[in-house]
């Protein structure tokens, strides 16, 4: 995921790489192709979340294939696979139940970022209890505030 200005900086970047790119949808996705690799390059998400600098200061380094990648906040995470998840992508949802695991989650981060979408991811937190996964009360309780008593 990339600031909307860093999109097709980001796309040069793949070309100069060896990657055949494609704006695959110029309101929101842009990808990239090198053998057998795809990179999905994400400027906006659905319930128009942006990668802002909350988003940046959360974030964490981590290194895969030996680059060294920022990956967003595992709550950013959650609401954005929240709010994404629809029939034809089921797998959102559960890799967002699968976050919610984390032991090191912060739960009020977790409520103010879900303000794109509050009874979505009141929804997740549900259904996560009623899989016997654990969910602190103060975020249900908060988000339930927000969606029934609007």
């Amino acid at each position: 995921m990339v600031a909307p200005p860093e999109a097709h900086r980001a796309l040069d970047s793949l070309v100069k790489s060896g990657f055949e790119t494609e704006i695959t949808n110029p309101a929101w996705l842009y990808k990239g192709f090198s053998n057998g690799i795809l990179v999905d390059v994400l400027f906006k998400s659905k319930g128009d979340i942006y990668l802002d600098d909350e988003m940046l200061a959360r974030s964490s380094h981590y290194t895969v294939w030996g680059t060294r990648a920022r990956v967003i906040p595992p709550e950013d995470l959650i609401v954005i696979k929240a709010i994404v998840h629809d029939e034809e992508t089921p797998r959102h949802w559960h890799d967002a139940l699968a976050l919610l695991r984390r032991p090191d989650l912060d739960w009020d981060y977790l409520v103010t970022r879900a303000q794109r979408g509050p009874r979505r991811v009141l929804a997740l937190l549900t259904y996560a209890l009623s899989n016997d996964l654990w969910v602190p009360n103060r975020p249900l309780r908060r988000l339930a505030e927000q969606v029934l008593f609007e």
